[in-house]
């Protein structure tokens, strides 16, 4: 855990997130959702890894638990408008996004809808016992792929 005189938060991170989304379980916390927030500027997405933004939208569906709705619009307003910005942005000839920026972008919105998808099935499966709200998810599915090739310069 220790790296030096440092701790290594590659390695602590995905614990304590884990462990305040379970310690503040269903309270409605709106001072600890805002600790897990996620980066809302360029220079603050890029030193996130993208498997922690996942884990911050999952802790923070645990802790709001009631605000979890299995829409479409939920899922949409889960993306920061930065990132919704730039990834409306790509298609744009790049506009002023850099690559480093563009994958940043990519990666936390694969990641933010996959949280957000297991949260509501999360939330359906406690509720009902099955897995209702598989098939809602899989309509982001064919998008994202889209997305990384054009990230990727692989369209033609």
């Amino acid at each position: 855990m220790m790296d030096g005189t440092q701790v290594n938060v590659d390695i602590t991170a995905p614990g304590a997130i884990i462990a305040l989304a379970l310690m503040f379980l269903k309270s409605e916390s709106d001072l600890v959702v805002s600790r897990l927030s996620i980066p809302c500027t360029r220079f603050n997405l890029q030193y996130v890894r993208p498997d922690f933004i996942m884990l911050r939208v999952i802790a923070q569906n645990l802790i709001m638990w009631s605000r979890v709705h299995p829409s479409k619009d939920w899922i949409q307003s889960q993306i920061p408008e930065i990132v919704q910005n730039g990834i409306n942005g790509l298609g744009d000839e790049m506009g002023d996004v850099d690559e480093m920026d563009a994958e940043a972008f990519v990666q936390a919105q694969v990641n933010i809808v996959v949280g957000s998808c297991i949260s509501i099935g999360r939330l359906s499966f406690v509720q009902t016992n099955k897995v209702i709200h598989v098939p809602f998810c899989l309509f982001r599915l064919p998008l994202l792929p889209s997305v990384m090739i054009l990230v990727l310069g692989l369209a033609s």
